[in-house]
């Protein structure tokens, strides 16, 4: 037994360098035997989609994302500008320098447009030391009296602009004249008239950067009056009171107001009494605008006028005049706008009139009439839309009238204006 653990020993170390000496193919093992109903493996590399991707290498891991600071509030956008209101061409007709110029009472404009206007007047007229004489075969009387009118007048204006550049228009007006006391409606009646002056006007300068229009007009004057005088009839009746007076039947007749009775000769009391009036002429005038600062704007004018007037009355036939007419004027104004929508104007003109008369025949009558008239005029105009003048105006004129046989009555006129006009 000793001996065979003896050679045991001595063989072990022996076998441990075999085993370390031998090479590293021989340690695999054998591969696996395939069954033997199994195909053999095919020689082709198999598609690649049978091909097992290599397993990715897991990724670290992240350490915590910090939460991110609240996102300032985002306001909206402002909403777009609202769009002006769009302007008519009447808006801009009487604009110059950001200004919208009134289009004055008394004086002419320098603006074209087309436009559309009306107004209503109410006046009254005081003509002071008005004298009268009558004669007959035993003598004479004079006397004087203040002659009192009430006047009622229509007014209507229009226009039509050519390219900016010319405008061709009409102003037409009408007046009721009835009388104010007992005198006057027994020698002077009542009394109707109209004027129209159909026009061209042209602007001859404009400058926006000066804030300067210069325009030029040239018109017709065509003017016609019409009155009954009952003074004619009562002078009639003193003419053949002394007839009537001895004829029961005349009397009776005068008493019922039968004229055609009571007045023999064919006596016509409406021819008698009916005084007609006509002048027929033209005119030019020059008007200036200037702006004077955002708010001032001042306007200036001044025209002559020459024409052909007769007067026709049973008594004195048909009396010729040649009526020659220099005027100017000037129209300062202040707006009180935006804010307050209103501007106020004030207006001064002063007229020269010259009247030469003949007779019937044509003949000088070496009579010559002069007046010297001004006009004065304050209004009030509404300007919150710059295509309507809206307004109320105070007028009043002062006429100083003279002849080659000595002063006539003078005139005094006051008088309302409400007016509106549009601009296209």
């Amino acid at each position: 037994m000793r001996s065979a653990l003896r050679a045991f020993l001595h063989a072990a170390p022996a076998a441990s360098l075999l085993f370390l000496a031998a090479p590293a193919a021989a340690q695999d093992p054998p591969p696996p035997m395939l069954p033997a109903d199994a195909p053999p493996p095919s020689s082709d590399p198999p598609p690649p989609a049978a091909l097992s991707a290599p397993a990715a290498p897991p990724s670290p891991a992240l350490p915590p994302l910090a939460p991110l600071p609240p996102a300032p509030p985002v306001e909206p956008p402002p909403p777009p500008p609202a769009a002006a209101p769009a302007r008519s061409s009447g808006a801009d007709a009487r604009l110059l320098k950001g200004q919208t110029f009134l289009t004055p009472v008394l004086l002419d404009t320098a603006f074209v447009s087309s436009h559309a206007g009306v107004g209503v007047e109410l006046g009254h007229e005081v003509d002071a030391g008005v004298m009268l004489t009558g004669m007959n075969a035993l003598g004479g009387h004079s006397w004087t009296y203040d002659s009192t009118l009430n006047i009622v007048t229509g007014h209507l204006q229009a226009g039509v602009s050519i390219l900016g550049r010319a405008e061709v228009g009409v102003d037409v007006s009408y007046a009721s004249l009835v009388s104010g006391d007992q005198n006057t409606a027994v020698v002077l009646g009542s009394q109707n008239t109209y004027d129209i002056r159909p026009g061209v006007r042209f602007v001859a300068l404009s400058s926006s950067s000066t804030g300067t229009q210069l325009g030029l007009r040239a018109y017709g004057v065509f003017d016609s009056a019409s009155r009954l005088n009952p003074g004619r009839v009562l002078a009639a009746i003193a003419d053949q009171a002394s007839g009537i007076a001895t004829d029961p039947t005349r009397t009776a007749c005068l008493q019922a107001g039968d004229l055609s009775c009571a007045l023999t000769g064919g006596f016509n009391a409406f021819s008698a009494m009916k005084v007609t009036h006509a002048v027929y002429g033209a005119g030019v005038s020059a008007s200036l605008a200037q702006t004077l600062g955002s708010r001032f704007a001042l306007q200036t004018s001044l025209g002559l006028e020459a024409g052909h007037a007769s007067t026709s009355s049973q008594d004195t036939g048909v009396v010729g005049s040649t009526p020659i007419t220099f005027y100017v004027g000037v129209a300062p104004s202040l707006s009180f706008g935006p804010r307050v929508p209103l501007a106020l104007m004030l207006e001064y003109r002063f007229d020269l009139v010259r009247e030469s008369f003949v007779d019937p025949t044509g003949e000088d009558l070496g009579t010559t009439t002069l007046a010297l008239q001004q006009g004065f005029s304050a209004g009030l105009f509404y300007t919150g839309r710059p295509e309507l003048q809206v307004g109320l105006a105070f007028k009043a004129t002062l006429a100083k009238n003279t002849s080659d046989a000595g002063d006539l009555p003078s005139t005094s006129v006051i008088s309302g204006l409400a007016s509106m006009r549009y601009f296209f």
